[in-house]
């Protein structure tokens, strides 16, 4: 077996790119000793990065009390736009802060519901929405 290197702990995504070229995603981090780290992670395992990611970040949180989560980095969303799709459903294409489209296929009743919702928060005006 190879022999693992183990990475700081990385606290913050600063920065990330398609690289096109090699096939790859480039991702800037920055640890906890404020030092930035540059990550190349292949299109091959990209996806399975990600739902290991997210499953384990859902075995931290399984059983915690909201007030006890980890505080977490937002994502930042410089637009959106809903899209029907052919199937009867609807995307929503977040636009993220670094230009990067984040698609979201909901269903028609999924939508109806996320509708309802947000017509509720937009409707409570002490909630401080900005634009």
């Amino acid at each position: 077996m190879a022999e693992q290197m183990t990475a700081p702990r990385f606290e913050f995504v600063l920065a990330s790119e398609a690289d096109r070229e090699n096939k790859a995603i480039k991702m800037v981090f920055q640890s906890a000793d404020q030092k930035h780290f540059v990550l190349e992670i292949s299109a091959r395992c990209a996806a399975l990065t990600m739902a290991a990611l997210a499953a384990h970040l859902g075995e931290i949180l399984t059983g915690l009390a909201p007030e006890d989560y980890p505080e977490v980095q937002p994502i930042s969303v410089r637009s959106a736009e809903a899209v029907a799709t052919g199937g009867g459903g609807v995307a929503l294409v977040m636009t993220l802060e670094g230009g990067a489209e984040l698609p979201l296929e909901f269903s028609g009743s999924n939508i109806i519901k996320l509708a309802a919702q947000f017509a509720e928060i937009a409707g409570q005006g002490d909630r401080g929405l900005t634009n």
